[in-house]
């Protein structure tokens, strides 16, 4: 996909008016097939739901890339609804769902450490990004320079 495509995706995903609208749509195709006889209302329930928390989760990733900041747990319950609900809809059998939930929480212990880690700059005093450095210290920086010049 195109830097494009992704920002339309990521517009619709971060959009709440338009995540309402899919669901409305998901909701009308699942109530179209159980009318029809195609599926049962039990298996568009739990697909539905399986959507619904893969389209939530795809947002609060999104909305955490976008804000340059993880919220771990939120990023965990979220996962978690989306195993829960492939569980529901009998993708996952309890020992998967159990195995995939053990995975989550490594991933919640670990990520951190690795964000910190690539955010880390060893050219600043601090190790904080360099655009971050100097924004918050740039009245000192300014004031170093000046007495340099004298």
């Amino acid at each position: 996909m195109s830097r494009l495509d992704l920002t339309l995706v990521g517009a619709w995903l971060l959009d709440t008016a338009k995540r309402k609208a899919l669901y409305g749509l998901l909701g009308a195709v699942g109530v179209l097939l159980v009318a029809l006889g195609v599926a049962t209302d039990s298996l568009v329930t739990g697909w539905v739901g399986v959507v619904v928390a893969v389209v939530d989760l795809a947002a609060l990733v999104l909305a955490s890339v976008k804000a340059r900041a993880g919220n771990w747990t939120k990023l965990y319950a979220a996962a978690a609804v989306v195993v829960g609900a492939l569980k529901a809809a009998g993708v996952l059998t309890d020992g998967q769902s159990s195995h995939a939930l053990d995975i989550l929480a490594a991933g919640v212990a670990i990520l951190p450490l690795v964000a910190a880690f690539v955010r880390t700059d060893t050219k600043t005093p601090t190790g904080e990004p360099q655009a971050e450095y100097v924004a918050r210290h740039a009245d000192r920086l300014v004031v170093v320079a000046d007495s340099v010049k004298d």
